[in-house]
């Protein structure tokens, strides 16, 4: 499984640094792509951390706790890093995080918990590595890009660590 996770990686960290074959030319300067593997690590951290809470702790209990110590951290950083002007809020942006916060958030955790309660955390893991490469193919596809023989590569190698994590 260690294999599986370093070769994961391994693509992960080739399809961000988009290699173009020349080791001289990394071009690592798109910083969104970045953000994204961060986050991914981030949900893998948090995904083995609530691994070890479901032992003793109900899947929706560990959710509702969850998000119940997250939203004021969160408003917080949105008071301080955004302009908030009460004059533009409508229903649209209201549903909208109603939405991401009961449905996204709320139904997501809670399934994802269920299946990490009855799957060994490090499988459920090993698809984080699939949420980086997904997002350089959406700005690829948004921004008109062209697959590079790097990035095959790099999700060639994402899926032999994701097969490797997964196996028996």
């Amino acid at each position: 499984r260690l294999l599986g996770v370093f070769v994961a990686f391994a693509g992960t960290a080739l399809v961000l640094v988009r290699w173009t074959g020349d080791a001289t030319n990394l071009d690592a300067t798109h910083f969104g792509d970045w953000m994204v593997l961060g986050s991914a690590c981030i949900l893998g951290m948090r995904l083995a951390l609530c691994g070890r809470m479901l032992r003793t702790v109900n899947e929706i209990r560990l959710t509702l706790w969850q998000m119940l110590l997250s939203v004021p951290i969160f408003l917080a950083g949105g008071l301080t890093f955004e302009t908030v002007r009460l004059e533009n809020l409508s229903w649209a942006p209201v549903a909208g995080i109603l939405y991401q916060g009961i449905v996204v958030a709320g139904l997501g955790f809670s399934v994802q918990y269920y299946l990490l309660r009855r799957y060994k955390p490090s499988v459920m893991i090993s698809f984080n590595f699939v949420a980086p490469v997904a997002g350089v193919l959406l700005g690829m596809w948004i921004l008109d890009e062209h697959l590079t023989a790097g990035l095959l590569g790099g999700m060639a190698l994402v899926a032999v660590g994701i097969t490797l994590l997964a196996r028996k």
